[in-house]
């Protein structure tokens, strides 16, 4: 995903001062906030899920760690899904202990093996399959799906313009109201760009509806919003 831009600061200034006068001599301003927000269709997810086992034996739970793995990666394939979007680095294993008052001793009593997954989704329309398979097939952990855009620029180049119209249509407003006429602009200065994900839908993940006949169907990415604020002066014309 490419990074956002959480800062933005633009500033513009227009206008030469008239000879003999100073910058802030008989200014007339009208000075307006606008507010621009655009609502979009997230087009990626990035899924965090993990695989582990407890038991006595560490090479008994090590290969049921693995065997689930490899179904997962292959079941991913299946659904079209490319290896370089899917990642398998992490590992745990430990051994687990029970600590016996009466000998005043620990004692071992088995091993906790693990393993993390990551899948890069450029299909939404997988998502649900991909959760409910992976289930499915013995994958014990899985988060909430960030969701978001692959790229970003249009949504935030958007939401500028929109804030930057309403400023306009505030300053427009006011003169309209007070009889006077809108001039040049002299200052735009836009504030924090806000960045709200969707949130999923249903227990740890989207599985509210999975009882239904086609629990994968039920699952809904809903929209990625973004929001900015800009602060603007506009000279009252003469």
């Amino acid at each position: 995903m490419s990074s956002l831009r959480t800062w933005l600061m633009l500033s513009l200034i227009v206008g030469i001062p008239q000879m003999g006068h100073t910058e802030t001599d008989n200014l007339r301003l009208i000075t307006v906030s606008g507010k621009g927000e655009v609502s979009v269709s997230p087009d990626r997810a990035t899924l965090t899920l993990g695989v582990e086992s407890r038991g006595p034996v560490l090479d008994k739970a090590r290969d049921e760690v693995n065997a689930t793995t490899n179904k997962f990666l292959a079941f991913a394939k299946r659904l079209g899904i490319q290896d370089k979007h899917v990642s398998t680095t992490g590992a745990n294993i430990r051994p687990e202990y029970h600590w016996d008052n009466k000998s005043g001793e620990r004692n071992l009593t088995g091993y906790y093996v693990s393993r993390s997954l990551s899948v890069d989704l450029r299909d939404l329309e997988k998502l649900g399959q991909l959760v409910e398979g992976a289930v499915d097939l013995g994958v014990n952990q899985v988060s909430d799906p960030e969701l978001g855009l692959a790229d970003q620029s249009g949504a935030e180049t958007e939401v500028l313009k929109r804030a930057a119209q309403d400023a306009r249509h505030n300053a427009e407003v006011l003169a309209a109201t007070l009889g006077v006429e809108v001039g040049p602009l002299r200052s735009i200065t836009a504030t924090d760009m806000g960045y709200s994900p969707p949130s999923p839908r249903g227990p740890q993940l989207m599985r509210a509806e999975a009882a239904s006949a086609d629990g994968a169907a039920s699952y809904s990415a809903g929209q990625v919003k973004f929001s900015t604020r800009v602060n603007a002066q506009f000279d009252i014309a003469d």
